[in-house]
């Protein structure tokens, strides 16, 4: 029916606004959506089955989404498109416009819509139909097809941003705390860069009746966790007759959640807790870990406590009795009550794990406490060592400011590149000026500058005056700390042209098949993409259930038998001193590469 129409099928449109893409070998028409649009009249639109469109396009079988790009195949009856005008979709109506040989008849079977609708949508229609008249189709008039078929495109909650002149992916990563390629990745793949008063989506979710944002929508959790609580489960996660006891504190905010619920207008959107979303999209990756685990055989009782941010609350947590019984304790969150859990560990000896904690103060004298973080003397220790590799007998010169809380990372990284005998020029830059650096670099060695600084001042007024100052005679690539990426006033065209280098803890490569796999999965659960601090939950969780299923609940002492590449943490795990705790020491290397952050170690 469709191609023997075909020939009849009008429109607005002219050749140019059916462009095509190769995608993989393939060409498509890519058709953005807008308010009002449905797969009914998309498909009349470009001549093609709806079925042809979801295969293309699964997640459209979920509904469509303002702004959402879909990929049109141009199968044997859309090709004459190129030769034909076609029907504007327009709100929750279909534009026709006359031609030669229609009659209302033949326009109500193709269109699958009863005569006396289109009349009534069309005033006068049945006594005139005149070439070139536009007709309007009412999509939710259409017969015999499903209501998801005829369903309008809604919002997808997510924050739109309005492009100006000089703004960039990096500015916009930073203005809003969200990664460069997701950005690209939600505008599929921004192929031709950013346009000044165009508007993009941010891979944000906009929290209603407030100011503020945030990077995943955690209500899917948090309804699977008020689940738990109505069941009287939520202390005994799907309880099995497992081998091994998993307990994580983190901080949920159950009451103050339930207050928010509680005073919520029936028509406002599901609100959160602030300090309750970190820990809420921690807890949605480290559940798909679980899944994978227990598909490896892991058989464990997992619980989870609200700890909020109160010691008196985690107290009477740990005063629980099954909490002697466990293998494992995951948090608290928060350095107060992570130090009140970990004394607890050590009495009953219970491994415990940090999963954000920087300060290596934790693992001191315990040697039950482990943290994933690996603090910042450890991140430029080990940059020494990347720079002993990758850039022997270069001219290395360390600039700092003599900062009392920048004076570890200095010794840290000095000590290092003493055990590796490389020679240094020191600057001290409060007591010098720039022209001592200009007098430090060299003309024929690659300059290698060591920032060991967080001070925003300092650096953002440093990287300045190298970007203005740099010749191509010689070459510098600047080492930094990973809290650069924060800092609002550094410019990424200074970051690339010196090329800087970041230590980090915390990268993910979106172009990875197992990024875009977990991304997937995450989707299909949650209804949103991950942050962060789902990547961190899933790596975490991983992990340590992968040691405690292959090794048993003493599988510290099999640490430097298991690295572990994960999807954003590196695990290399050792003990620090003999009597302390262990360190995550796996990090990575990272430098500005066209306007990307790409992975060098």
């Amino acid at each position: 029916m469709l191609l023997l129409f075909a020939a009849s099928i009008p429109s607005v449109f002219s050749q140019d606004d059916l462009k095509t893409e190769t995608i993989e070998g393939k060409k498509y028409y890519m058709h953005k959506v807008e308010q009002g649009h449905t797969l009914y009249a998309i498909s009349k639109k470009y001549l093609i089955e709806i079925e042809d469109i979801l295969n293309e396009n699964p997640e459209a079988s979920e509904g469509l989404k303002i702004d959402q790009v879909l990929r049109i195949p141009l199968v044997k009856e859309n090709k004459k498109l190129h030769k034909l005008n076609n029907p504007e979709i327009k709100g929750n109506y279909i534009l026709h416009t006359i031609e030669k040989g229609q009659t209302l008849y033949s326009l109500s079977k193709f269109y699958n819509i009863a005569l006396e609708d289109i009349v009534f949508e069309n005033p006068g229609v049945q006594n005139e139909m005149r070439i070139g008249d536009v007709l309007k189709i009412r999509v939710n008039k259409v017969e015999n097809i499903n209501k998801e078929s005829i369903a309008p495109a809604k919002e997808d909650g997510w924050l739109r941003h309005t492009i100006h002149k000089g703004e960039t992916l990096y500015s916009l990563a930073k203005k809003y705390g969200v990664n460069i390629d997701s950005i690209s990745i939600i505008n599929n793949g921004l192929p031709e860069g950013l346009k000044d008063g165009e508007t993009i989506r941010i891979p944000v979710k906009i929290l209603p009746g407030r100011n503020d944002i945030i990077k995943a929508d955690t209500s899917v959790i948090y309804k699977y966790i008020k689940e738990k609580l109505k069941s009287g489960k939520f202390d005994e996660d799907e309880q099995n007759p497992g081998e091994y006891n998993i307990a994580l504190l983190l901080p949920l905010f159950i009451q103050e959640n339930d207050g928010i619920e509680k005073n919520k207008r029936p028509f406002e959107k599901k609100i959160l807790f602030d300090q309750s979303i970190v820990a809420l999209q921690f807890y949605e990756g480290f559940l798909l870990a679980l899944d994978s685990m227990n598909k490896e055989g892991l058989v464990a009782n997992i619980y989870v406590y609200d700890t909020a941010k109160d010691s008196l609350q985690l107290k009477m947590v740990l005063a629980k009795p099954e909490l002697k019984q466990m293998d494992l304790i995951i948090g608290p969150l928060f350095l107060s009550g992570f130090v009140q859990a970990s004394k607890f560990a050590l009495e009953n000896e219970i491994h415990i794990v940090s999963p954000f904690i920087q300060q290596n103060s934790i693992i001191a004298e315990n040697p039950y406490v482990s943290k994933v973080v690996p603090a910042p003397t450890t991140q430029f220790d080990q940059i020494a060592e990347f720079i002993s590799e990758a850039y022997p007998n270069q001219n290395l010169v360390l600039i700092h400011n003599s900062k009392l809380e920048d004076k570890p990372i200095v010794r840290a990284f000095t000590k290092k590149a003493a055990a590796k005998n490389l020679s240094i020029k020191e600057i001290n830059y409060l007591t010098s000026d720039f022209k001592a650096i200009q007098l430090a670099l060299s003309s024929n060695k690659k300059n290698i500058l060591i920032v060991p600084s967080n001070d925003v001042a300092f650096v953002t007024d440093l990287i300045s005056k190298l970007y203005f100052s740099s010749t191509q005679e010689k070459e510098i690539i600047v080492f930094g700390s990973d809290s650069w990426l924060d800092f609002e006033n550094l410019d990424i065209n200074y970051l690339q042209k010196l090329n800087t280098h970041i230590a980090t803890a915390n990268h993910v490569d979106f172009d990875n098949e197992k990024i875009k796999n977990f991304i997937g999965v995450y989707r299909e659960k949650y209804l949103s993409d991950p942050s962060n601090y789902a990547f961190q939950g899933f790596d975490l969780g991983y992990f340590y259930l992968s040691l405690l299923n292959k090794y048993g609940r003493y599988f510290s002492q099999k640490y430097v038998l298991f690295t572990h590449n994960g999807l954003q943490l590196t695990f290399n795990v050792s003990k620090v001193s003999e009597q302390s705790g262990f360190e995550n020491k796996g990090f990575s290397i990272i430098r500005f590469e066209n306007y990307k952050l790409v992975k060098v170690n």
